[in-house]
């Protein structure tokens, strides 16, 4: 057996048996239940698992150790329970994981050396605990760390370093009243980190050089805090995802009310322009007028060209037609009487150098043919 699942039970704690005589289990999902407490010889001989689920139980103590034979193991979810207490041993042995997510818990005392040995961890969560200060060094391939909920009231507890790989932060829904210039100093070596949230904080102050650090930056969440203004604020070029959707987009509008005095460095790129999203009404109606005159235009412009179309053309064979010796024939009625047609006609008027010859035709022509010759 491969998977056992288990979840929404009434268990109450975990049977060393099952580690026993299911040693080849790569997933075990145990969420759900009444357990309470995660012992040390919970996991023996589980040395493929690959994923651990014990989220939404009641787990409030792990003995150190407790993980010690899980090798293998990329994913742990201890979401939702009552932790309240992280020691340094608490995650030993697990040199693979991954994802660990300890979000909805009690955590309020957290030895910040349990997570270093955790080498090749890409997210972490701590999100909605009660956690005051942060402390992650030397995670190399940390990827996405989620601090929101939490109790963090200044950035100056929240000491990130030696995360070369972190690409999005979140500290939404802290108590963090302000950003000066050297909170993030520490995300310096951040190059990758793209996203910072702090959305729903009380922020009433940022500093001129606060994103200074950052330098890749392109989405910055500031909504629903306390500013009233921002003092030269400097963007550092970065490159700025402007975006106009529900009323999201307020820093643009800021800056536009200001001016550029307060914009020393940096280029705003698309924050100089303004989000529009709702249009006056003599804009809508010169809108609608200026497409009825469109469409007006085109249809008076359709009728030319099927008019013009229905005028008779030449083939594009006649293109190429030269006069030829028959030209020169013309072909006359048999009423027409040329008997007197020399005497009749002014010597002024008749050519000097020509004849008029009849062309015999026979009695069954109705017409004849006169031929023009110089002679």
């Amino acid at each position: 057996m491969k998977i056992l699942n288990l979840r929404n039970n009434y268990l109450f704690r975990i049977e060393p048996s099952i580690a026993k005589e299911l040693p080849g289990l790569v997933k075990l999902d145990l969420s759900g239940n009444k357990i309470s407490v995660i012992e040390k010889n919970s996991f023996v001989d589980l040395t493929l698992l690959d994923e651990l689920f014990l989220d939404n139980n009641q787990i409030s103590e792990i003995h150190d150790g407790a993980f010690n034979e899980l090798k293998n193991l990329k994913t742990l979810n201890l979401a939702n329970n009552k932790l309240a207490k992280i020691t340094k041993n608490t995650f030993n042995g697990l040199d693979n994981l991954e994802i660990l997510i300890l979000n909805g818990n009690n955590l309020v005392d957290v030895d910040w050396a349990a997570f270093s040995g955790l080498k090749k961890l890409r997210k972490l969560d701590l999100g909605t605990n009660q956690l005051t200060n942060i402390e992650l060094r030397r995670l190399q391939n940390l990827q996405r760390l989620y601090l929101n909920n939490n109790s963090i009231q200044s950035l100056k507890n929240v000491v990130l370093r030696d995360l070369p790989n972190l690409v999005s932060l979140s500290l939404d829904r802290n108590s963090i009243t302000r950003i000066s210039d050297d909170d993030l100093s520490g995300l310096s070596q951040s190059g990758r980190l793209t996203s910072l949230s702090i959305v729903s904080n009380k922020i009433s102050e940022v500093e001129s050089r606060a994103f200074e650090h950052v330098h890749e930056l392109s989405i910055l969440s500031l909504q629903y805090n306390e500013l009233t203004q921002l003092t030269s604020p400097t963007t550092n070029d970065n490159l700025w995802q402007c975006i106009c959707s529900d009323g999201e987009e307020w820093l643009a509008k800021w800056l536009h009310s200001i001016g550029e005095a307060n914009t020393p460095q940096g280029k705003l790129g698309c924050l100089r322009e303004l989000c529009v999203t709702d249009y006056p009404p003599w804009i809508i109606a010169i809108a609608i007028k200026l497409s009825l005159v469109s469409i007006v235009c085109i249809i008076f412009i359709s009728l030319l060209l099927l008019q013009e179309g229905k005028q008779p053309r030449l083939p594009s064979f006649m293109n190429h037609i030269q006069c030829v010796q028959s030209d020169k024939e013309q072909l006359i009625s048999d009423h027409l009487a040329f008997s007197n047609l020399a005497t009749s006609i002014p010597d002024q008027v008749m050519p000097t150098r020509a004849s008029i010859k009849l062309a015999g035709s026979s009695s069954n022509d109705t017409r004849k043919k006169v031929h023009f010759d110089d002679s």
